[in-house]
């Protein structure tokens, strides 16, 4: 998301609703990947951590994550396990998630000027990694505009839940290649 978008499209309200970029991101990638792994079929008891690159809103996300977690309104909140911050120097993979986050924000950002190619260091990664992902551009950000805007509540607790993103086919073969 670009706060310049997001910003420009959404009242102050709605941003206090969603929450700034970082946590208003946090927080679909938390519903998004409990999501995905519902419809891949992954045993009940399988769940996932994060670790947050340290940064200005670590505990706000922190709390974002065991609010979501203890939720009993949120059906998916058994496959969230542990949420803590971390740096790079203790926790390596999150020198890899640091490279895609730049590379990602490159392949947007040259999209925004016409280019549509991504790095190589980026497209490296897809013929053996799983990847999926979106963005709030401006036309999803006004597809969530009126909702958001109307939407009562505590700051922070408005949550978007995207569609699945791949099809079972492509779950299917991810599965098989898992051993599950």
């Amino acid at each position: 998301m670009y706060p310049r978008d997001y910003e420009k499209v959404i009242n102050p309200h709605g941003r206090r609703m969603f929450g700034n970029p970082y946590i208003a991101c946090i927080k679909t990638c938390l519903v998004t990947i409990a999501h995905e792994m519902e419809l891949m079929g992954m045993p009940r008891e399988d769940r996932f951590s994060v670790i947050l690159d340290r940064n200005d809103f670590e505990s706000d996300a922190v709390k974002i994550f065991y609010a979501i977690k203890d939720d009993p309104k949120f059906l998916l909140r058994h496959r969230l396990a542990t949420c803590a911050p971390g740096g790079w120097e203790e926790f390596i993979p999150l020198q890899c998630a640091d490279m895609i986050a730049y590379d990602t924000y490159r392949l947007l950002d040259n999209k925004n000027i016409g280019m549509e190619k991504g790095r190589k260091s980026l497209e490296s990664l897809y013929e053996k990694n799983g990847f999926m992902g979106f963005y709030f551009e401006q036309d999803l950000l006004r597809g969530i505009k009126e909702p958001l805007e109307k939407s009562q509540g505590a700051d922070n607790g408005f949550i978007v839940t995207p569609k699945p993103l791949g099809r079972l086919e492509q779950y299917e073969t991810f599965r098989k290649a898992l051993g599950l």
